[in-house]
């Protein structure tokens, strides 16, 4: 019985991993921002944070590639989300408020690229800052 559960729980696992995580979003524009306003995300492991899917309504002509401002207020994010900046390739601005996160790395902003300008991280429980987090953000 506890080889059963334990193939089980495996398989789980590996589903998760293999699924990804999705992000809900409002997108709206906001001054001469184009934002994705979380509705829903929730990363619970370090194993399972890449982003495969961005779910939600866009304004009329607008895409992913028009986000610009990603704003999470109160959702779990225990790990930072990767492949963000993929799915909005123009991205240059992160807020991530009232989270669970406890750790950012410099691999963790490799995604962003140079022309990131503004990161806010507030509420949350960081326990980890990679030392040289930003080294390759000058913009920022």
């Amino acid at each position: 019985m506890k080889f059963i559960t334990f193939c089980l729980l495996a398989t789980f696992n590996f589903c998760a991993f293999v699924n990804g995580v999705p992000v809900v979003c409002d997108f709206f524009t906001n001054e001469s921002f184009y934002v994705c306003g979380v509705k829903y995300i929730e990363i619970t492991s370090k194993y399972d944070r890449t982003i495969t899917q961005v779910v939600g309504d866009h304004e009329e002509g607008k895409t992913d590639d028009d986000v610009d401002y990603f704003q999470s207020l109160g959702h779990t994010i225990k790990y930072f989300p990767l492949e963000l900046g993929k799915k909005f390739k123009n991205l240059d601005t992160l807020v991530i408020n009232n989270s669970s996160m406890v750790e950012i790395n410099a691999s963790d902003l490799q995604q962003f690229g140079a022309s990131f300008k503004s990161f806010n991280i507030q509420n949350c429980d960081i326990e980890v800052l990679e030392a040289g987090l930003f080294n390759n953000m000058p913009n920022l």
